[in-house]
C-alpha cells in the first residue's frame, strides 16, 4: 500500500483479527510492510523479516463478520522507516513497531506544470494508457488542487508490483525521486507494448494468411 491509495483487504487469520480488533479499539490505524523476498528460503521456521520500510494506514470502513473475519478499506497515510521491530508473544500475535515518519515537506515546490506533462505524457501510452484508471488520473493532472504527490502515488501504487520495487519507491521521500522512478516504469511499461504491437504487425496470426 502508498500514501493516498486505498486497499480492500480480508482479514481472517488470528493474529491480524486480533490485531484489527486492537486497532480499532484505538486510532484504527494499521502499518503495512512488505516480508524480505527471500525470507521464507533463507529462514523457513523464524519470523519473516520485514524490509525496512512500510506505509501507516487508516482503517475508514469495516464489516465484522460472524465468525471474527472482517472486510476493511484502508487509506495510505504516510511512509514509515521501521526502526525497531517487537516480535510477537504468546498473548499479542502480531508484531508492534516503532516507527519513523518519512515526510517530503517540499513536495508542493516540485508540484509544477512541465512535471506533470511528463506523466500526461506518459499516461497517453499504450501500455499504461489501457488501465481502467488512467482517464481519471489524467484529468486529476488538469485539477491544480489535486497534489502531484497524491497523483504520483496513485499511479505507483498499481503499477509497481514487485516487493523490492515497492519497497524502495516507498523509502524515496522526495517527490522528484518517486516521480522519476515512476516515469522509468511508466516508460518501460509502454515500451513493452509497442514492442507488442510491432512484433504482431511483423507476425501475424496464420489464421490471417
Amino acid at each position: 500500500m502508498f500514501p493516498h491509495s486505498v486497499v480492500p483487504l480480508h482479514i481472517f487469520e488470528p493474529r491480524y483479527r486480533q490485531m484489527l480488533d486492537d486497532a480499532l479499539d484505538r486510532v484504527g490505524q494499521l502499518v503495512t510492510a512488505t516480508t524480505h523476498p527471500d525470507a521464507e528460503a533463507e529462514q523457513p521456521d523464524e519470523p519473516s523479516p520485514l524490509l525496512p520500510v512500510g506505509c501507516i494506514g487508516q482503517i475508514v470502513d469495516h464489516e465484522r463478520l460472524p465468525d471474527g473475519r472482517y472486510n476493511i478499506l484502508l487509506q495510505g497515510l504516510c511512509r514509515v522507516e521501521i526502526e525497531e521491530l517487537n516480535e510477537a508473544t504468546e498473548d499479542r500475535l502480531y508484531r508492534l513497531g516503532r516507527l519513523r515518519p518519512l515526510v517530503d515537506s517540499e513536495a508542493n515546490e516540485h508540484d509544477r506544470p512541465e512535471a506533470r506533462d511528463l506523466i500526461r505524457i506518459a499516461l497517453q501510452g499504450p501500455g499504461v494508457g489501457t488501465m481502467s484508471m488512467a482517464d481519471d488520473l489524467e484529468k486529476l493532472l488538469d485539477r491544480e488542487e489535486a497534489p502531484l504527490d497524491a497523483i504520483v502515488d496513485l499511479l505507483a501504487h498499481p503499477l509497481l508490483r514487485e516487493a523490492r520495487d515497492r519497497s524502495e519507491y516507498l523509502s524515496l521521500s522526495a517527490l522528484p525521486e518517486r516521480m522519476a522512478m515512476l516515469l522509468r516504469t511508466m516508460r518501460h511499461i509502454n515500451a513493452g507494448a509497442r514492442q507488442l504491437m510491432e512484433d504482431q504487425n511483423v507476425d501475424p496470426p496464420e489464421s490471417e494468411n
